[in-house]
């Protein structure tokens, strides 16, 4: 168990922001106000030609596959509007938390990759059941394991050793977290998007996506679809973590979301279509 108080100052650390630019902390917080529109979330991009190339050359991926090219930030406030640039932005911004991405240790490259596979699958499953925004699931799954960075950023040796007991040990993260560190990634995730003032919604993604009663209990499916789309991945082999049988059929997808069985082979196919096609964001 780590000294006490390790948790309030992950908690403070993170909500500093120290690996993220500061055009990207401002968008972050920018993202999360009521009042703001596509064109202030522009205009913060445009201020940072790094961000700005990166947002570009993400609209233009088969991450996101628009139907036509955006050549320039300007545009695509038009044309995207704010939950797109949002998701846009908000991708980026987790690429720059993870870091330099050619630097990524192996447990870093595995779990961007599940990040990334989890957002698309929860867009996809939301697309087939069309029940919410496609684009805000796509932000819900990309973030839901940003305690995980927070350790991996933070308590680097200690998480490396936890990463390789749940491999070897075939053991849930919560549960070896929760008695070597005393907390899971789930709550230190949801504390600092708590500290970064996002949305409730959001929060409830990143401190249930583990808990089936939890997810079902949501107001919003969002919680429950994230929690099928993390387990999709895992059995899609894009990251790790203790799968089951059910992983690749969820039944929650069927009984609780009502989509057809034949429809998960065909969306897992399509996520991995995309993960092939766009490797080079997904390399470390």
């Amino acid at each position: 168990m780590l000294p006490k108080g390790i948790f309030e100052k992950l908690v403070a650390q993170a909500t500093d922001l120290p690996a993220m630019s500061v055009i990207a902390s401002k968008a972050v917080k920018l993202v999360s106000s009521d009042t703001a529109s596509a064109k202030d979330l522009g205009e913060i991009i445009s201020r940072d030609q790094a961000i700005a190339t990166k947002v570009l050359k993400l609209a233009n991926s088969a991450l996101y596959s628009f139907s036509r090219e955006i050549t320039s930030i300007r545009e695509a406030v038009v044309v995207l509007g704010f939950k797109t640039l949002k998701s846009l932005l908000l991708t980026v911004s987790y690429m720059e938390i993870h870091g330099d991405m050619k630097a990524l240790s192996l447990e870093e490259s595995l779990m961007w990759k599940h990040s990334i596979a989890t957002a698309l699958f929860s867009r996809e499953i939301v697309r087939e059941i069309k029940t919410d925004d496609p684009d805000e699931l796509f932000t819900a799954g990309l973030i839901h394991d940003i305690g995980k960075v927070i350790l991996s950023k933070y308590l680097g040796s200690i998480f490396s050793k936890i990463f390789q007991r749940v491999y070897n040990e075939e053991q849930s993260f919560n549960m070896i977290e929760k008695n070597t560190l005393g907390f899971t990634h789930n709550e230190l995730g949801a504390a600092v998007l708590r500290k970064w003032q996002f949305p409730d919604l959001l929060i409830q993604v990143v401190q249930n996506h583990n808990d089936i009663e939890k997810a079902r209990a949501s107001a919003s499916r969002t919680p429950l679809i994230v929690y099928c789309a993390n387990r999709l991945a895992l059995a899609a082999g894009y990251g790790k973590g203790h799968i089951t049988e059910s992983d690749s059929n969820p039944p929650e997808l069927i009984s609780d979301l009502k989509m057809r069985r034949d429809r998960i082979d065909i969306i897992t196919n399509q996520v991995n279509n995309t993960m092939a096609i766009e490797d080079s964001f997904l390399q470390p």
